[in-house]
């Protein structure tokens, strides 16, 4: 107990330098940036978390046992599983060697969902349809161009006329933590869908191709 007073006191005459923000994803791991070697603290929303002293490492709450980790080669801490009730404040106290205090401001959210693409019928161009199961925010680009973008939704259309054929279209599903593109193979897709309308052959309703994280 003793000793969590002294930390708990230190933390209180620190001067914050301002938070940092960090984003995690639900299931994924986060390594805090700065590193303590010698002795200081964690704290997690005004709770003593965890401490190093003379190298060591203790953690104070059960519930970080198998979920927080201090790498004593680089001094840093790293949460694993993040859940959403890991976002909140984080305090990082170095009282000794290189002394500093970081706050930073973790918000976990969810993965990106996949996004997939299929063409639909049209008597103007190549339709495209972009779509997601759950609402997030989606962007069409054409090669390194953004065309459109919806912030929240479940698909977005995009039409190609035949003369942009040769460039590269991808959709981008993205929420603050991460994206997850889909690029669509407009130059092949496309150009198929116009042959098959020529010699009245029938067009597959749906083509998807990778996505890439």
């Amino acid at each position: 107990m003793k000793l969590k007073i002294i930390f708990f006191t230190g933390m209180i005459l620190s001067a914050a330098e301002g938070e940092k923000n960090l984003t995690g994803v639900v299931g994924r791991s986060i390594t805090l940036p700065d590193s303590m070697m010698e002795r200081g603290f964690l704290m997690f929303s005004g709770t003593l978390v965890a401490f190093v002293i003379k190298n060591k490492f203790e953690i104070q709450e059960k519930i970080y046992t198998d979920k927080l980790y201090w790498d004593d080669k680089t001094g840093k801490f790293t949460i694993k599983n993040l859940q959403k009730n890991d976002s909140g404040l984080y305090v990082l106290d170095s009282k000794e060697g290189n002394v500093f205090r970081s706050d930073y401001r973790l918000m976990v959210y969810d993965a990106a969902p996949p996004p997939a693409v299929r063409r639909l019928n049209s008597p103007d161009g190549c339709l495209l349809e972009c779509r997601v199961e759950e609402k997030t925010e989606l962007s069409w680009y054409k090669d390194e161009q953004i065309l459109k973008q919806s912030s929240s939704g479940l698909s977005l259309l995009l039409t190609v006329q035949e003369q942009d054929f040769s460039s590269s279209y991808r959709c981008v599903a993205a929420n603050p933590a991460e994206s997850k593109t889909h690029t669509f193979d407009v130059r092949t897709s496309c150009r198929e869908e116009n042959l098959r309308e020529d010699t009245g052959e029938a067009a597959p309703a749906l083509l998807l191709l990778s996505v890439s994280y």
